[in-house]
């Protein structure tokens, strides 16, 4: 895949976020105590998940997650211990299996891209890219992966296995779009699995 492609591809998923924001904003999920949400907040402890098939065989997963959960901490790294575990972050971020699993459909990770915003020495070295720093101190980990999957109709059951590398999570709101609609979904430790309607 050129790069062409992938922007193409980016920008798809970044106007679903988008459109999924302002849907969450005005149709709020329900948590498990009963009260109500906004899956598209910053919040300590949740990330956010955003599964789009795209061109009838591919999986565009997006991921968003504010830096406290992955690392233990939202400001500019101070240590060397610090910066280890900022690196540690994204390169399992980089491993899907650290992500989810899909047991069906043969998909195979054909693209991914990991990167971390609100850190200056991070995004700096994204020359690539324009990156706008967090004035609220709200640093947050991104990524995205592109899957292709010779038998889509397969993919039913998702594995959220985040909670695993990252033990901070304590919840995954999902987003999830298909030929056949759109939905949203949380997961936390203990049902760390969801159903795509395809």
């Amino acid at each position: 895949m050129n790069f062409t492609q992938w922007c193409n591809i980016t920008s798809v998923l970044a106007s679903a976020l988008w459109l999924f924001s302002i849907t969450a904003t005005a149709q709020l999920t329900s948590g498990g105590d009963g009260g109500f949400r906004n899956v598209a907040a910053h919040t300590h402890g949740t990330v956010t998940m955003t599964l789009i098939v795209v061109d009838g065989d591919r999986i565009v997963v997006g991921l968003e997650s504010p830096a406290i959960n992955l690392v233990g901490f939202e400001s500019e790294p101070g240590n060397p211990q610090q910066h280890q575990a900022v690196e540690n972050a994204i390169a399992l971020l980089s491993q899907l299996e650290n992500v989810m699993t899909l047991p069906g459909g043969a998909c195979k990770l054909v693209d991914i891209k990991s990167e971390v915003h609100g850190f200056s020495a991070y995004e700096e070295s994204h020359e690539h890219e324009e990156h706008e720093h967090n004035e609220g101190g709200h640093a947050e980990f991104l990524a995205n992966y592109i899957l292709e999957c010779a038998e889509i109709a397969a993919v039913r059951d998702v594995s959220v296995t985040l909670f695993k590398t990252f033990p901070n999570v304590e919840n995954v709101e999902v987003l999830w779009a298909t030929d056949a609609g759109q939905g949203a979904t949380s997961v936390v430790p203990s049902r760390a699995e969801f159903r795509l309607r395809l």
